[in-house]
């Protein structure tokens, strides 16, 4: 899109209503609603459904910490989608190139999703996900202060993108591991949104610190903050490690 802007901002409006409205007559008239079947299980007793539906008290503690993750990891990752935008526009890089970064986003998140269905089964524990892809997300925004011009934004997207991926996806599919099943909605909707409070809250965060500050403070503060949260992660995935309860049904 940043391609159309260039050309009128009118026209962007006009395509991306057309977009809606597209997708509006195709929910209406080709979503069809799920078919739920009702299991009822009567070998299992009272006592057994209440262990299963039990949340023990190491998995809140790890479920609290992916939540403060999703975040403050959004918080920071809101930072590239609008504040660099700015500061890529202020060192004379159009923004039709910062638009095209994030077709580079697209096309690596599909890309990297294929390769780790392929490797998943070599990936003993899914936290180290998580763990690698906090990684990259510090490492992206320790690359933004380097960067001189334009390739380099396209590497730190690279790496960024590779945390994105990896890291976001994987919080979710724990949460359903360490959930018993009458509260899995729960608790996933809870990560939803903590995830939307953090995008809610990101530009406002950047906004107030590069005034405050610069854009290379801010940069140095997300790598940071995702330094820590991988560190709390890594403590806490220790801690709890143990005694955690992984719910199958």
């Amino acid at each position: 899109m940043g391609f159309v802007y260039d050309y009128s901002v009118t026209l962007l409006f006009i395509l991306a209503t057309v977009l809606y409205v597209g997708f509006t007559l195709i929910a209406l008239f080709a979503y069809r609603p799920i078919r739920y079947v009702k299991r009822h299980d009567s070998s299992t007793t009272s006592t057994e459904k209440n262990f299963k539906n039990k949340l023990a008290g190491k998995n809140i503690l790890l479920l609290n910490s992916f939540f403060l993750i999703l975040f403050f990891a959004w918080v920071m990752y809101q930072q590239w989608v609008s504040n660099l935008s700015v500061y890529m526009t202020g060192m004379g890089i159009p923004l039709s190139s910062y638009s095209l970064l994030w077709t580079l986003n697209a096309g690596l998140i599909v890309l990297i999703q294929l390769i780790l269905v392929r490797i998943s089964r070599w990936i003993k524990e899914t936290i180290y996900q998580i763990y690698f892809g906090l990684l990259m997300l510090a490492l992206s925004f320790f690359v933004l202060l380097l960067a001189k011009s334009y390739l380099y934004f396209v590497v730190a997207m690279m790496v960024l993108t590779l945390g994105e991926a990896t890291a976001f996806p994987a919080i979710p599919a724990l949460i359903h591991e360490y959930t018993p099943q009458s509260v899995k909605g729960r608790y996933l909707g809870l990560a939803n949104s903590f995830a939307a409070a953090g995008r809610a809250v990101g530009p406002l965060f950047g906004g107030l610190l590069i005034d405050g500050a610069s854009y290379q403070v801010l940069f140095v503060v997300a790598g940071l903050t995702d330094l820590i949260l991988l560190a709390g992660l890594l403590f806490m995935y220790r801690l709890t490690k143990n005694s955690l309860h992984v719910y199958r049904e």
